[in-house]
């Protein structure tokens, strides 16, 4: 996760945020982000999970919400 902008520790992937997050295996995630008093769980079963961004466009509605 290092190479992503995120280090490890604490046993998850930290961003320069101070958000931290993880994903699992057939497309499981979940992140928190404190600052803005978010916790985010996205448990989808594809396996394969490789080249799909369902949890990423997760995220990103639920931040948008945030807009309106």
């Amino acid at each position: 996760a290092s190479g992503r902008g995120f280090q490890f520790g604490l046993g998850f992937a930290i961003s320069p945020q101070g958000h931290y997050a993880w994903g699992g295996a057939a497309g499981t995630r979940f992140w928190v982000d404190p600052q803005n008093e978010i916790i985010g769980v996205y448990m989808i079963q594809i396996n394969p999970n490789r080249g799909r961004q369902f949890g990423n466009r997760f995220k990103q509605t639920v931040y948008e919400s945030m807009l309106n």
